[in-house]
């Protein structure tokens, strides 16, 4: 029987797991007995005592007590008390305890011997876990690293953890599309490197990378957002995050690193008497953060008007679905419904729509072990509600991990995780039909949230208020359009490390990570832009499986020289598959699968790539102050052609501690710690997979019996790309003041992407309209700063601790294809966003208004704003890149209160909002207001802000008189005024948000010594609450409707961003 590669993988990996099964049960080999005993003792005495902790005064049991140079012994019980026979020759007694200092008590005491024990106090200096899971002294990096607790991870329970990092990292961007929960995250590290490729980061796993792959997203004409595989991480698994920010950090990850890398390690068990239990939940309402400013003075029509009926009667049309009408006194109009009704505002007609959503999380998890094997097993169940009536999300986590110590020379890691996902009615985007914020905000002032709910005619269609074939009722698309998907992921670790001597140690290592996805789409029939209805229901599969090894030699050269070179080698290998069906026009009502489709079709894709790599590294330390690094790294990458699938990429990196090195000369009461650091680094990087491949199609057609088919691509490819190359240099300097009171990391970098993989158009003479290139540079250069401190440490026990984080990068494209000057980065209504050589990647180009020398806009003699060389004209107005980001963080603590707060800021940045432009269009804002009583009134109007122009040889100049002439406001913010106008759109996309607000307080442990619980801890938790400052109007600037290269840029009709608030409990046994 054949037995494929993948099950062989899968079944070793499950064999490997065996050992996690013993990993809750500890031996016991310590004090099973309430004493034991070696040999007779002879003429004895007892001794009586209790033990406590000093850290709280609670008694301690299970404490071991033993006759110091004996194993004669017993433990404490429940009350911290022991009893003990000890010989007339004793001296002296060992009290012992997992975390505790052990504590000697002589005996010359006397019969009662009362004991307080010391917490165990380490000097080590600070660690963190680097690339390829090497734990690191942070003192010997040679570039910068950012860092996040478990605490920081789950203070403020957001169900996306990679959201958790944003305000947190210098040099991080995190921007959540607006799409409600589940959706996808724009992750940058120090800018885009990338003209047309991924710029997302990699992310890594417990020493195992993975690809973040996002199954969808929408574009300008709409679409869904569907999410990705990092929002299926639990983060009540997490014990740290580590940002490797650029090649320096990550090189040893190869190609797939070239944008940084976030290092994620979970938690895993610990040795510890009896089987430690942790239970958590948290509950948070999620709300609308903020709506657009919508008026609620004049309702449906134009001009200030309605039609009127023969019977006298005012009567809304379904051809003017514009706010434009007259102001909404409550006078008698017949509607849209057929029915007389009062003209009346409906402030609430958006708000009544959202509800309020949550976010409910509940964790178990279990930890136990010895010194030889432990265990931790948690399993956690989210239930979701988005603030989107049918937007739910239902999430399984089950998470097992051991470490065991096999022998004294091989040890053993082991880890599984499955997640089982469900999500239902996910938020249709930008100006899609089915979008509820593109129907919400352009919904006439004076329709009634009661009317729209009756979303279904008699003839079983989609009942509107308008007659435009692409616009939507909200209400039909919750109940008639809908999306539903399940998703179930395994994956599974094994690490296996054996230390031949206590200098040479081999680490190999296996992981699998797989998911099955199945996605189902429809709009119903009577849909209004389907009327038949359509349907699309996806499958995927993935797999990713990673195998590496990596033998270590550590050596003292000297009593001061120390060395570690290490080399090691990586097989990557990933499949993806999906099968395809759609089909348009239902055959039967309600049912929604493919057979009920009247013509349905069926597609499928496969692909798959692998690589090999080889790397080595030294790492030498001159009496622990002075370190050089040395990397280097080879791939082979399957998506190149054979020729140039090769490529090599070194790193060099050091770092003087002059602390350390001028210790008798520096006071170190005033400066603890200082270091110098500087780093140089490559890192290659490959093209998507079957770039280098031409396709044939085959027709469902013949030709004299003959199969028929063409070259499907438009595409020619490249039999000679290369890969493209990122170089990068970092300097920067870690200090420390008044004993480790202030700590100040700063950073500058320098890096650039060259010899770029580019789609370029060709003359379609050729037969293809583009062909695959190497060509175009980026660069990218930056400051980071991290100041941290603890201003107040009182005796008294309260504290106050403070984070500051600062960064700068700029960001420009060098170089292009030769021919071509810009590269078209993507485009909405009035806008497009371009690379350009010698400007910033994502530059914002729009119709301006004419100006004269002042700044002043020239007004024409009808009393409207003139585009500069005309609507068509795009001119250079900004810049999607903020100017600079940052974020504040504090913490109170007292005894056992603790409040935080996280200011998350962001300085610049412009995008274009296509929402507004189609609000002002409609009349439904409030800058819409202006002038209209006057106009309808016959006595004024909107008078734009600017100078008179006159027409002088054709050209129109400034007269240097204050414009005074009144136009109808419908005229002025029309298509006919600044409507095609694409500056009157550009927004600043500057804030102050709260991004992060807890108040938690820790049950006092005397309170709880009666009872089995160790911990108890309660906290108020909120996030993303209010702005505290923001230059954009009616949408939250973080607002995107696509993570890739060009959504910072443009806002499309997004649905409400939210605030969550709510409170979460842990207790621990």
């Amino acid at each position: 029987m054949k037995i494929s590669n993948r099950k062989t993988r899968k079944a070793i990996l499950v064999f490997m797991m065996v050992p996690a099964m013993f990993g809750l049960f500890p031996e016991g080999k310590l004090l099973a007995g309430p004493s034991f005993s070696n040999g007779v003792i002879q003429q004895e005495r007892t001794v009586t005592g209790k033990v406590t902790s000093a850290e709280d005064g609670l008694p301690l049991a299970g404490v071991a007590v033993i006759i110091k140079g004996t194993t004669t012994g017993v433990s404490t019980d429940l009350n911290g008390n022991y009893t003990i026979s000890v010989p007339s020759t004793a001296q002296a007694l060992l009290f012992s305890f997992l975390g505790m200092e052990t504590f000697e008590a002589s005996l010359q005491q006397g019969p009662v011997i009362n004991v307080i024990m010391q917490p165990a106090v380490t000097e080590v200096e600070g660690v963190v876990v680097t690339a390829l899971n090497i734990t690191r002294q942070k003192k010997a990096l040679g570039y910068s690293v950012g860092e996040i607790t478990s605490e920081s991870i789950e203070r403020t329970k957001e169900n996306n953890v990679i959201n958790t990092l944003a305000g947190k990292v210098p040099g991080l961007v995190v921007q959540p599309n607006a799409s409600g929960p589940a959706g996808t995250t724009r992750v940058l590290l120090r800018g885009y490197n990338q003209l047309s490729g991924n710029n997302d980061p990699l992310y890594v796993i417990d020493g195992i990378p993975f690809d973040n792959m996002k199954f969808g997203e929408s574009g300008m004409y709409g679409g869904i957002d569907q999410g990705d595989i990092m929002s299926t991480i639990n983060p009540a698994d997490i014990e740290s995050i580590t940002v490797l920010k650029g090649p320096n950090a990550a090189s040893l990850y190869g190609s797939r690193a070239n944008n940084g890398v976030i290092v994620i390690t979970t938690k895993s068990g610990k040795a510890r008497k009896g089987i430690g239990v942790t239970a958590s939940t948290s509950y948070t309402a999620d709300t609308p953060l903020l709506f657009p400013d919508l008026q609620n003075v004049y309702g449906q029509g134009s001009n200030g008007t309605l039609d009127v009926g023969l019977d006298g009667i005012p009567y809304t049309s379904v051809n003017m679905p514009y706010s434009w009408g007259p102001e909404m006194k409550g006078q008698d109009v017949l509607d849209w419904t057929g029915t007389v009704q009062s003209f009346d505002p409906q402030p609430d007609n958006m708000k009544d729509f959202y509800r309020t959503g949550h976010t409910s999380s509940s964790t178990i998890a279990l930890v136990g072990g010895n010194e030889t094997i432990n265990a931790r097993l948690s399993g956690t169940y989210d239930n979701i509600a988005g603030i989107q009536p049918t937007n739910d999300i239902t999430r399984y986590v089950i998470n097992m991990r051991t470490n065991a110590k096999l022998s004294d020379k091989l040890s053993i890691d082991s880890k599984a995780t499955f997640v089982k996902q469900g999500v239902t009615g996910r938020m249709q985007m930008a100006d899609m039909q089915g979008n509820p914020g593109y129907a919400l905000t352009l919904m006439p002032r004076n329709i009634r949230t009661v009317d729209a709910m009756n979303y279904m005619t008699a003839t079983f269609t989609e009942n509107l208020w308008t007659s435009d074939t692409y616009k939507g009722n909200p209400y039909w698309t919750i109940n008639k359009e809908a999306t539903d998907e399940t998703m179930d992921r395994f994956t599974a670790l094994v690490a296996v490390k054996y230390d031949f001597t206590d200098w040479l140690s081999l680490q190999v290592r296996a992981s699998q990570d797989e998911f099955a996805r199945t996605y189902l789409y429809y709009r119903a029939k009577g849909t209004r832009v389907y009327p038949a209805g359509n349907l699309t229901n996806v499958k995927y599969f993935n797999e990713e499986f990673n195998s590496d090894f990596l033998l270590t030699a550590n050596n003292n050269i000297t009593n001061k020289i120390t060395s570690s070179v290490s080399f090691g080698g990586n097989f990557y290998d990933s499949k993806y598959s999906h099968i395809y069906q759609s089909g348009a026009g239902f055959k039967m009502l309600d049912f929604y699968q493919i057979s009920n489709m009247s013509s349905p079709s069926t597609s499928a894709y496969e692909s798959q790539k692998r690589t090999l790599s080889l790397y080595g590294m030294a790492q030498l330390a001159y009496n622990n102050y002075l370190y050089l690094d040395i990397t280097a790294r080879n791939d082979w990458s399957s998506t190149l052609p054979a020729a140039n699938n090769s490529y090599f990429y070194p790193s060099l990196t050091g770092s003087f501690v002059f602390t350390d090195a001028f210790k008798d000369v520096i006071n170190h009461s005033i400066l603890s710690f200082g270091k110098v650091r500087a780093s140089w680094a490559q890192v290659g990087g490959d093209p998507g997979v079957y770039q280098t491949n031409i396709y044939y199609s085959f027709y469902s057609d013949t030709y004299n019996g003959l199969p028929v088919g063409s070259i499907s691509s438009t595409t020619l490819p490249n039999y000679d790309i290369k890969p493209y190359i990122t170089s990068s240099i970092e300097i920067g300097t870690d200090l420390r003041f008044f004993n480790d009171r202030l700590s100040l990391d700063l950073t500058y970098y320098n890096k650039n992407t060259k010899n770029q993989i580019l789609t370029a158009s060709i003359p379609r003479s050729t037969g293809y309209f583009n062909k695959v290139i190497n060509a175009g540079e980026v660069a990218n250069k930056g400051v980071e700063l991290l100041l941290t401190g603890s201003p107040v440490k009182l005796a008294s026990g309260f504290a106050w601790d403070i984070s500051l984080n600062f960064a700068k990068n700029y960001n420009e494209v060098v170089e292009l294809v030769e021919g071509i000057p810009t590269l078209l980065l993507g485009q909405d209504r009035n806008i497009q966003i371009y690379a350009k050589p010698g400007s910033q990647y994502g530059d914002l180009y729009v119709a301006k208004y004419l100006r004269d020398d002042k700044g002043n806009r020239i007004i024409n003699t009808d009393g409207l704003p003139i585009a500069d060389g005309g609507t068509s004209n795009y001119q250079l107005i900004g810049n999607f890149n903020p100017d600079w980001t940052g974020g504040i963080a504090n913490t109170f603590s007292y005894k056992g209160f603790s409040f935080y707060s996280l200011i998350d800021v962001r300085k610049g940045g412009e995008f274009y909002s296509v929402g507004t432009r189609y609000m002002v269009i409609y009349g439904t804002t409030t800058e819409t207001l202006e002038g209209r009583k006057e106009w309808y009134a016959g006595n004024g109007g909107y008078v734009a802000d600017g100078v008179k122009g006159e027409l002088v040889d054709g050209v129109w100049v400034s007269t240097g008189v204050k414009n005074d002439i009144a136009v109808n406001p419908q005229t002025y913010w029309g298509t006919g005024g600044v409507g095609n106008i694409g500056e009157e759109f550009i927004q600043d996309g500057t804030f102050v948000k709260m991004r992060e607000l807890s108040l938690s307080y820790d049950i006092p442990k005397r309170l709880l010594s009666s009872t089995p619980i160790a911990n108890v801890a309660i906290s108020m938790i909120g996030r993303n609450l209010f702005f505290i400052y923001r230059a954009s109007k009616h949408y939250d600037p973080e607002s995107s409707y696509n993570s890739g290269n060009y959504g910072a840029g443009v806002e499309n009709h997004a649905q409400p961003t939210t605030k969550s608030l709510g409170f979460s409990i842990k207790i621990t046994l």
